[in-house]
């Protein structure tokens, strides 16, 4: 289950890196509604902590949308779920597209998208599960159009974003990857 941290606060680690080598200082960052205070910068990477891709967004007074958040939140892995969550609200699904779009500034699938990419960042981070189980775990049946929209959404592969943060995960030392000598 993700995070319970509301999307207009939240604690992220921003990386240093060096082409495709991530290492070095890290800034921890506390996100309050637009303003991001610095508090703490550590050598070496501190663990473990996660590290978060989020839109900050401002709280909205839709109910509606409101609880379609939460029930999505517990409910994203499911199959259907966009038509689950439309019977869940009982307002017609184009009524609840357009609210959702309006009070979150994403489309409902993006959002469940969201949810699912970051479960499957966290299993990534904490297990040595198989990519292709994470992939079904987390709501998808299609492990290649998982790989390609979680590259599509994270700039990275899933097997490359286990080898660069589950190290970070697990409190290990980050070793950059060294690419062999073209001969």
């Amino acid at each position: 289950m993700p995070d319970s941290t509301p999307l207009d606060t939240a604690i992220v680690a921003v990386p240093e890196t060096a082409g495709s080598a991530l290492y070095g200082m890290v800034d921890v960052l506390s996100v309050t509604g637009n303003v991001w205070q610095t508090l703490t910068r550590t050598e070496p990477t501190p663990a473990p902590f996660r590290v978060h891709v989020v839109s900050v967004q401002q709280p909205h007074t839709d109910s509606v949308v409101r609880g379609c958040e939460t029930w999505l939140r517990g409910h994203f892995r499911e199959p259907r779920v966009v038509a689950r969550v439309v019977g869940h609200a009982q307002i017609p699904e184009r009524t609840l597209k357009r609210r959702f779009k309006q009070a979150t500034g994403l489309a409902l699938i993006d959002y469940v998208q969201n949810l699912r990419i970051e479960e499957a960042k966290h299993a990534l981070e904490s297990s040595d599960q198989p990519v292709d189980e994470i992939c079904f775990a987390t709501g998808y049946q299609d492990p290649s159009f998982f790989r390609r929209l979680f590259k599509r959404r994270t700039g990275v592969a899933p097997a490359r974003y286990r080898r660069v943060f589950q190290p970070i995960h697990r409190g290990m030392p980050i070793v950059p990857h060294r690419r062999r000598p073209e001969s």
